[in-house]
């Protein structure tokens, strides 16, 4: 959940862990947390500062202790220095270099144990503190199993690949309350319980509170629920006790999972109603609220609830402008796919012979061609010229194809007086000849074999294809001319097509539709940052530490 005062950010896809980040009066409360405790130790968080100023003056609480090894509870390192740290001290490493490293362990100055969370509090030295955008969220990266040799470095998924992403934000539902004399008209409101409408605004006190329920909103993306909020006198509410004065927010999942978002009480101060959760405010002036994240993410359907329970008629808290926005999320990744587009085709079917020019419909004119039998033939009886009808391709690459045969390629001469040849051409744009093959014999007699691509025509009918020389053509034209000796040399053809052919985004991917594209790495090992961490913990224990084995490695 993001509400601009607390982030939660998923890292890794298999296994996960939720890294939960709270502002609280300028320290930066956060937490690292399992999501498959059974199978999943936690060792180690690397992240970057987008300030390096803060770097210096950075504390954590409750503070790492080195004379310990830890701070009285399961952080065993802590380090913060620009652009330096990628290893634990058990000789784990992470790609890239961090600002920050922060350890986990049950054993001091170790990794060892299993931990499945883990928080802490960062403050600084100074009157500035620290907002949940002093972090690079980006950067976040988890170490877990580091112990077993074959850890894994979890990452921030937003920020793995190099894929983009396309958001659309509709409106699912929404109203001003403009126009409207009772809580029950808006369109929104499925019961308004107590609650009034007044000045274009819906509202409660002590005389008219209770539950304030709106209607059930379908979701297809990401759910984001806001609206406006203000209190004039909140310094008329009590916080706690026989009188107490709470605002909460819910929410109900898919019809079933309530989910409290916020609860809001008067502050010591009595200047403002403060969230629980996330710690938004009502005050005396209009301020938005916004709810997003978390069980929102996943929900098909959203309905919210407010409830009211004021003890006091001067007690009263206005809300407009009430939202519900889904914004449907499509990755493009940087790779493409062809989209082959039919233009034209003949399949030769609508005559036998050639008895007139509307014999094929594609076939513009030709000396000695024949159809037989719904397929396209040429022979020493019915060879030279044919055309093809001119095919509009737009501009795109185009592709021509069709079937061939040659039942009798023992017939053919290569070269001589009595040679055999078919020439294929391509007319681009109706002025550039691109000539595409010429098909003679090869040495053995087993096929007619295409100079410029290698293409083979046998007696088995096979798919030939041309595509080289008809890049961006806004048209072609095919035409062949066979120059064939003997009658019993036939070569039939079938099933022509003129095609485009476009490049264009692969919609959908992302970092988990596949495991090369996970948010995720296997960790590299530094056997002496291990030994050096055995020998420490040798010596803590009293035993003998491995000398022997760190000082093959340094040898080494």
């Amino acid at each position: 959940m993001s509400t601009g005062q607390h982030t939660y950010v998923t890292l890794g896809c298999d296994p996960t862990v939720t890294v939960e980040i709270v502002e609280d009066a300028g320290n930066l409360w956060l937490s690292v947390t399992s999501d498959d405790p059974a199978n999943t130790d936690i060792d180690g968080l690397f992240f970057n500062f987008t300030n390096d100023a803060v770097i210096g003056d950075l504390h954590i609480n409750p503070e790492y202790s080195e004379d310990i090894g830890s701070n009285g509870e399961n952080i065993t390192g802590f380090e913060a220095s620009v652009g330096t740290l990628n290893q634990l001290n058990n000789g784990a490493q992470v790609q890239g270099q961090y600002d920050c490293k922060i350890e986990f362990g049950t054993e001091a100055y170790t990794t060892g144990g299993d931990v499945d969370q883990a928080a802490m509090t960062f403050w600084i030295d100074g009157a500035e503190g620290l907002t949940i955008d002093d972090i690079d969220l980006n950067s976040l990266t988890c170490v877990v199993n580091s112990e077993t040799g074959t850890g894994l470095a979890l990452t921030n998924p937003d920020a793995s690949g190099s894929d983009d992403a396309a958001y659309e934000t509709t409106v699912a539902a929404e109203d001003d309350f403009n126009d409207i004399h009772y809580a029950w008209q808006s369109d929104i409101v499925a019961h308004s319980g107590n609650w009034y409408a007044t000045n274009g605004e819906l509202a409660a006190n002590g005389c008219n509170d209770g539950n304030l329920w709106f209607d059930k909103v379908d979701v297809d993306g990401k759910m984001e629920i806001s609206f406006d909020a203000r209190a004039p006198h909140t310094e008329y509410f009590e916080n706690g006790g026989w009188a107490g004065d709470s605002l909460e927010v819910w929410v109900q999942i898919d019809g079933s999972q309530w989910e409290l978002l916020d609860t809001f009480e008067v502050n010591v101060e009595g200047d403002a109603l403060v969230g629980d959760t996330t710690g938004q405010q009502i005050t005396a002036d209009s301020t938005t609220l916004s709810y997003s994240g978390g069980a929102l993410d996943d929900a098909e359907t959203v309905q919210m609830v407010i409830g009211a329970d004021f003890t006091s008629a001067n007690e009263q808290v206005f809300i407009d402008n009430v939202e519900f926005l889904d914004t449907t999320e499509t990755v493009i990744s940087d790779d493409t796919e062809t989209v082959e587009t039919e233009v034209a085709s003949e399949d030769f079917d609508s005559s036998d012979h050639f008895w007139g020019t509307n014999s094929a419909d594609m076939i513009k004119g030709w000396t000695d061609w024949d159809v037989r039998n719904g397929e396209l033939n040429t022979d020493g009886s019915d060879d030279g010229h044919i055309w093809f009808d001119q095919v509009d391709t737009g501009g795109n690459d185009a592709k021509i194809a069709m079937d061939a045969r040659a039942p009798h390629t023992e017939y053919f001469e290569n070269g001589g007086y009595g040679g055999d040849s078919l020439q294929v051409w391509a007319l681009v744009d109706g002025s550039d000849w691109e000539h595409l093959d010429t098909f003679t014999v090869n040495d053995t007699g087993t096929a007619l074999v295409g100079d410029k691509t290698g293409q083979e025509i046998n007696s088995e009918k096979s798919s030939l294809e041309w595509t080289e020389g008809l890049e961006t053509a806004s048209s072609v034209q095919l035409y062949m001319y066979s120059d064939i000796s003997s009658s019993g040399e036939d070569i039939y053809f079938d099933n022509l097509t003129v095609s485009t052919l476009e490049e264009v985004p692969v919609e959908g991917g992302g970092p988990d539709d596949s495991a090369d594209d996970c948010a995720q790495y296997l960790l590299s090992y530094d056997d002496y940052g291990k030994l050096a961490q055995d020998a420490e913990q040798a010596a803590l224990d009293g035993s003998e530490a491995p000398e022997d084995d760190v000082e093959e490695v340094m040898a080494a």
